[in-house]
Parts: structure tokens; sequence; C-alpha cells
């Protein structure tokens, strides 16, 4: 009997034939990788998105965009702005098809010598443009945070980023004479650009673009995702500007957010666009096709930059010979002056200068509520100056401001100033909340050193004058509230060692002091000041002045405070949160405290408390406080 086949048999083992086993046409990836997988892209990688190469393959296009990238991409192009049906059908999604050509043009951008690079990045920014606001490309807009959209942004920002660099640094155009670039199909043509800034953007000296670095000596990084790309415009050093006087210092260093909008309603084969130019300090949104879109700011960028150019202000090296430091003595605004925010004012301590507050500021800019409220300045000064010096020039510069940006003195803003100072600057920062009560203090001084009044001296008018430049003076009336943070205000036993003395000796005090003070001097010595109570020498310095037993110092204490005032004070103590009683390595508790302040607040710190983010976080409350109370 013959063996016969079974005809299941036969159906069976052809199946296995055409098929194979199921695991035979899959490759395990896993879950993650799987994920990268589909995250990979010409943005991230540098390679074509694995769904922009199933798109090619499934069109018969993926030999061809091998062969000829150039001509594909044209053709996606044309499919985009004029159907034929070839590739699109009434029923798909435009935007599917965007999406793969704006890889492409990414791609082509990366893997094409560089002057043939600028067609594909101003033609990847304008249609990952059109793939966001062009509401002919889909009747119902689409979701603003969806991931197409997200996707879409991260192509335009850095595209849009491509284009800034080409045209400012590779071309040295100017966007003023409204430059034109071909894009894969048509002309570009830039209008005039669209600016608030305080400058024109030609009249930067050079650029840093932020999407080329990454902050490397910040605990955070302040970035604030959104459209457009964050640049920063560098100058030259000026304290000569159509907006500063001579006790303002503008910054060289000025952040703002690019972008390009393009007009969808252009002529054919050319696309009208318009640079547009936003202020980091005073813009959030900027409004597309009636959507409104947060800008991308990367403010810890700037603070590195602005770390990197106030190099100039060298504080040590100032502290020992204030001459040096010349013009540079004075505020720093990290911004044009803005009559809708509160002024707050930085000022650091001994042997320091502007960047000790780079991390409070890369905090504090972060936060929109802050910013949006708060513009922010730095005072600079010489520390081994005696302290009467420094708080007089403070002063001096900042009613010279008031007077320039409030003559009226009725800005609302204005009148709500917030000082923050760090320990020898919290001295100085006290001083501008205090009073003089006419000669009182004087008064107080020279009967401590002569037994007379001031009156009562044997001193020539210019003399007495002097005196009272520095020892006679009113708090600030537009002050309104006061943090001091790790403050000496009854010394430092620091200034009594042997290494204190010796910078002393080798501090330079300016000529243009000396000069005035150095006769006074002698004749305030011709009384022997009781050393059990006071310290007294002749040659007063920024040093000198944090003794406690200094009697500028001591009796400083005993000055009346400014009506309306709030107070606060934070203090480090290098061993327990909360503590009070320690100590920060140089400032004691009892040397911080202030009964008369608001609030206290004690970190584990040592001296930089002004760095510690919990300080940093109860600054933030203060300044929240601040606005609630000022609306109430």
């Amino acid at each position: 009997m013959k063996n016969r086949i079974s005809p299941l048999f036969v159906i069976m083992f052809s199946t296995l034939l055409l098929f194979g086993c199921s695991s035979s046409n899959t490759t395990y990836v896993g879950k993650r990788n799987w994920i990268g997988i589909m995250a990979q892209s010409s943005l991230t990688t540098g390679d074509i998105s694995y769904i922009s190469n199933q798109f090619l393959v499934s069109n018969g296009l993926d030999e061809e965009f091998i062969q000829n990238p150039e001509q594909v991409i044209k053709q996606l192009a044309k499919e985009i702005e004029k159907p034929s049906g070839e590739y699109l059908t009434p029923n798909d999604n435009i935007r599917d098809v965007l999406g793969v050509l704006i890889d492409l043009c990414m791609y082509q951008a990366l893997n094409t010598v560089e002057d043939g690079r600028i067609k594909y990045w101003i033609s990847c920014s304008y249609y990952s443009f059109m793939y966001m606001f062009d509401k002919k490309v889909t009747p119902d807009p689409l979701p603003t945070y969806s991931l197409g959209t997200v996707a879409a942004l991260r192509y335009y920002n850095i595209s849009t980023a491509e284009v800034f660099s080409y045209i400012k640094e590779d071309t040295d155009t100017s966007f003023y004479s409204k430059p034109e670039l071909s894009s894969i199909l048509n002309k570009i043509q830039f209008s005039a650009p669209k600016s608030n800034l305080l400058w024109k953007i030609d009249t930067f000296k050079e650029f840093v673009i932020s999407y080329d670095y990454l902050p490397s000596k910040f605990k955070s990084h302040s970035f604030n995702p959104g459209i457009g790309v964050p640049v920063i415009g560098l100058k030259d050093f000026t304290k000569k500007t159509d907006t500063s006087d001579k006790e303002m210092l503008i910054n060289i260093t000025y952040p703002f957010t690019f972008l390009i909008n393009y007009n969808f309603d252009s002529a054919e084969n050319i696309i009208n666009a318009t640079p547009e130019i936003f202020d980091n300090f005073n813009d959030e949104y900027t409004t597309i096709n009636s959507l409104k879109i947060p800008l991308a700011k990367d403010f810890t960028i700037v603070l590195a930059e602005l770390m990197n150019t106030e190099k100039k202000i060298d504080g040590i090296n100032f502290m020992f010979n204030a001459d040096k430091m010349g013009d540079l003595q004075g505020l720093f605004i990290l911004s044009p002056f803005n009559p809708d925010k509160i002024p707050v004012v930085l000022t650091h301590g001994l042997f320091s200068e502007p960047r000790t507050w780079a991390t409070m500021l890369n905090t504090l800019l972060n936060n929109r509520f802050i910013r949006q409220n708060y513009q922010f300045w730095i005072y600079a000064y010489p520390t081994g100056l005696p302290i009467v010096a420094s708080s007089n020039h403070f002063r001096t510069s900042l009613l010279e401001v008031w007077e320039k940006y409030d003559p009226k003195k009725n800005n609302k803003k204005f009148s709500q100033t917030v000082l923050i100072g760090h320990s020898m600057g919290g001295l100085i920062t006290r001083l501008a909340i205090q009073r003089s009560e006419g000669t009182k203090f004087a008064n107080n001084l020279m009967k401590i050193m002569t037994t007379k009044t001031l009156d009562e001296m044997d001193l020539t008018q210019e003399e007495k004058e002097t005196i009272e430049d520095y020892l006679v003076f009113e708090s600030l009336p537009f002050v309104k509230r006061a943090i001091m943070i790790s403050t000496p205000h009854r010394g430092s036993d620091n200034a009594l060692t042997w290494y204190s003395k010796a910078g002393i000796y080798l501090t330079s005090l300016p000529k243009k002091i000396t000069d005035k003070t150095s006769v006074i001097a002698k004749k305030l010595l011709n009384k022997k000041v009781d050393n059990d109570k006071f310290d007294f020498n002749e040659k007063i310095t920024g040093i000198s002045n944090l003794s406690p037993k200094n009697m500028f110092l001591v009796k400083s204490n005993d000055l009346k405070f400014k009506d309306n005032v709030t107070i606060h004070t934070i203090a480090g103590n290098n061993k327990e949160e909360g503590k009070t009683g320690g100590t920060d390595g140089v400032v004691p508790y009892w040397s911080s405290h202030l009964d008369i302040a608001e609030s206290e607040y004690i970190v584990k710190s040592g001296h930089s408390a002004h760095q510690n983010q919990k300080a940093i976080r109860e600054v933030i409350r203060i300044l929240k406080e601040h606005i609630k109370n000022n609306e109430n």
C-alpha cells in the first residue's frame, strides 16, 4: 500500500516554507531600545528618523534619496506647497509629510558642504514654522504641546539659530539691510527687524548662541523652553551710553530671543520673513496666528558670560588698590530700566565682586514671577575703602538713578526698591536705610575722639564739609525692604588677626580721599581713644571697619532706621540649621542678629550664605511677600 501525503500536511509545510517561524521576521530590541529608535532623527543623531525612512521606502523614494537627496526634498516641498496627489491624497495629514520634509532638510544641511547648507537650514526653519502655525495645512489647529509640535519647535529653533549664525557671523550682514536667502524652492526676503531692545542688533560686537553651550559651574540650569533662539549680544565695556549717567553702568551682556516670523500669504516663489527680537527681561511670550507662545530663554548662559566679562572687576586687586577700579565702581544693570518693575540692588562683601551673585541670580531669574516683577542691579565697589566712603557712594549712585528715572518721584515701583547685601555689603545696605539725624552721629564720634562737637572743633569750612559729606546723611526714601545676609553688624574677630592687620597695611586708599582726610585725621588724633572700648587706627580701611571695637561700626548700630522699611536677616551656622548662637566661620550670630528684623532665617552654611539654595528660597519668599504687601 502506497503512502499518501495528507493535504493538511502539505498546507502546513508550505506555510512554513513561505513564512518560516514567527520569530524569524522580528528582532527583539526591548521597550527602552524601541523608544530610543523611534526618537532618533537628524536633530538628535544626525541620521534621518525611523518614520522618515519608512515614508521613503513606502513611496519608493529610498534609493532615489541616496542618489539625489536634493531632488527628493524638492519633490516633497512641491507636494506640500502645490499638492499633485503623487504623495498626498485629500485624506492624508499634510503635517505627516511636513514632518518628514523637515527631518530631511536638517539631515541634508548636516551633510552638505558649508556654502550649500544655508538653503537647507532656512528651508527647515520655514517648514517647521509652517508645521506649527500655518492654518491652511490642516483645518483643525494642532494642540500646542502635541509630540509633533514639540518636535517641530526643536527643529525650528536649531535651524533658525543656524540662519542667525550665517547672517550675523558667516556673512556679517545687517538684518536692517533686508537680506535675501534662497530656500530649496523659494526666495526668503527679510524685512527690517521688529525689536524692543535698547540697542540695534548690529551694534553688538559679537554674539553667543545659548544652544551651543551648557553651563559647567552652576548647580542648576535656568533654561526656559519655548520658541526662538536665546542669544547674548556682547559689547565692549562702556560707561557713557544714552541711558546711563556717571553712576549707572550698562552691562555688556544683553540677552534676547531671536525668531523668524514667516508670512504664508506671500507672493508665489517669494516668502516674506520678519526677524523678531525680544528682550529676555521684559518679554515672556509672543503671539503667532493668535497662539500665545512662550519665548525660549537661557539665563544661566547669560550669567556665565556675565562672569566672564566681569573678570575686569578683580575684587581682591581692587580691594588693595581702589584707584585701579576707577570708573568700574557703580551700579551694573542687567537690563535697561523698566518703570514697571521693582529695582532690587545687590551689594557684595569684602574681597568680592559682582560675580558672587551669579548663583542667586541664576535661581531668581528662572522664577517667572520674580522675573516679571523685579529688575536687578549690582553695586560694585573697591572693598578696601572705608565703609563710610562706600556707603556714601552707594547712596549717591542710587539717588542719581532715582533722579534720572523718576524725576517726578511718583513711580510706584521705584518707591518699592529692595536692597540685598552680603557681609560688608549688608553694612552698606543697613546704612542706606538709616539716618544720621543731622550732625548727631558726627558729633557722637567727635566727642569720643576729642570730647568736642563738630562745631567746637578747630576745623576749616572745607574740613567740616568733608566730615559732613560722609557722616551726615538721610536714609534712601524709595527703599521699602532690605535683606542682610551674613552681615557683621557688630564686627568680626577675624578683623583682629595678623593677616587682617597685614591687609590694612597693604591697602592703598585713593588720593582724592587721603588728600581730604589726612589733615583731619591728625587733628582727631590729638586725644588718645580708650583702647579698652574702641580701637582707632589712623589708617581707616574697609578691613579695619570690621573690627568689633571699631568706633564707626559700633556707633552706627545706634542710628535710627528709616520709617516704614521692612528688614530681614539671613545668617549662616556652619554646624546646624536654625540654631542661634553659632557662627558661619567669619560672622558670629551675635554680630549678624538684629532685633528690629521682621524675620531671621538661619541656614547651615559657611560665610557664603547668599549662595546657599535654602537662603535663596528665603529671598524668593521675601520678594513674593513684598509684592503681596504692596498690592494690599
